[in-house]
């Protein structure tokens, strides 16, 4: 499949997949051209053996009477000849016809087949497109690290991929932070905050995110289960364990456009994201913020006793 594709999206596409992701989209891709082919060869080979088959008829139907009639008008062969003249013409016309009409519907279905290969092949330019959009809005994302003193002259940008891990931090401290809420609305709450203060960065990855799974879901007809499949693992092997959690969190607490309802459809937190690893999304996050906050409360503690040690010093 990476063979039939511009030089320039060939190169971008082998940047972003992992290898044995590309093998096995090629292996694929060579299957289904060589069933395409086998059924292609297995029509034409039908529709020339439905025509010799009739063309065989017809000739043993007119030797038995021509046959047969000869012995009843054998003084006279003139009656004969118009008589298997009148016989065959129409039985000639009508194979002729079905004829014409199995080859009509093999030209049809060939060209349905034709229009198919060429939605499919657009889908797939637009897709990759989007892939490649994704990783440069990506690339361009970046924040201050959230456990650093702002005040550090040596403080640097989180940029590209880190900058979700430190988001990630900020969604954790929102929620070790409003513990006394009730859990239904903290989630909304953090969420919200996230948002607030990353609006301009998360919206532009987040509406790009929808674009790759809406162009797969709008084209569920044309695509089957194996290609869709195939296209959400691409987008799989894209994101970061941070990248998943963020995006579950946006989509099932504040999005409203379906977008989570297109990621259940599709079941990709259970058999791609967090859950497929036997835990759910909303617990391997409590695990990651109960952890978080223990190595903060330990972490104030170690600056009590340092600070004591200093006071007692002097």
């Amino acid at each position: 499949m990476l063979k039939d594709l511009s030089k320039d999206l060939q190169m971008k596409l082998n940047s972003y997949l992992p290898e044995k992701v590309e093998t096995q989209l090629n292996e694929e891709y060579k299957g289904l051209i060589e069933k395409k082919k086998e059924k292609g060869n297995f029509i034409q080979k039908y529709i020339t053996g439905k025509t010799a088959i009739i063309i065989v008829f017809v000739f043993i139907l007119i030797m038995i009477l021509f046959i047969f009639f000869q012995r009843e008008f054998m003084g006279d062969n003139g009656p004969v000849g118009d008589f298997i003249n009148g016989v065959t013409t129409p039985v000639i016309s009508l194979g002729a016809l079905i004829a014409a009409v199995l080859a009509y519907n093999s030209q049809q279905k060939q060209l349905r087949e034709q229009k198919i290969q060429i939605d499919k092949q657009r889908i797939e330019t637009q897709f990759f497109q989007l892939i490649n959009l994704h990783n440069e809005i990506v690339n361009s994302m970046q924040c201050n690290f959230v456990d650093k003193d702002p005040s550090d002259s040596n403080l640097s940008l989180a940029q590209g991929r880190s900058y979700f891990r430190e988001v990630y931090k900020k969604l954790m401290d929102l929620f070790n932070e409003f513990r006394d809420k009730p859990e239904k609305n903290r989630y909304y709450l953090i969420i919200q905050q996230i948002d607030n203060e990353e609006h301009d960065q998360l919206y532009h990855y987040f509406r790009n995110m929808y674009q790759l799974f809406r162009i797969i879901d709008k084209n569920n007809g044309l695509l089957d289960e194996k290609e869709q499949e195939d296209y959400i693992s691409i987008i799989d092997a894209q994101l970061t364990y941070f990248e998943k959690q963020l995006l579950y969190f946006n989509t099932r607490y504040f999005g409203s456009d379906g977008f989570y309802g297109i990621l259940e459809k599709y079941k990709f937190f259970r058999e791609y994201g967090s859950e497929k690893e036997g835990s759910s999304v909303l617990s391997k996050f409590k695990d990651d913020a109960n952890i978080r906050f223990k190595d903060k409360d330990k972490d104030k503690d170690e600056d009590k006793e340092s600070s004591s040690e200093v006071l007692l010093s002097t």
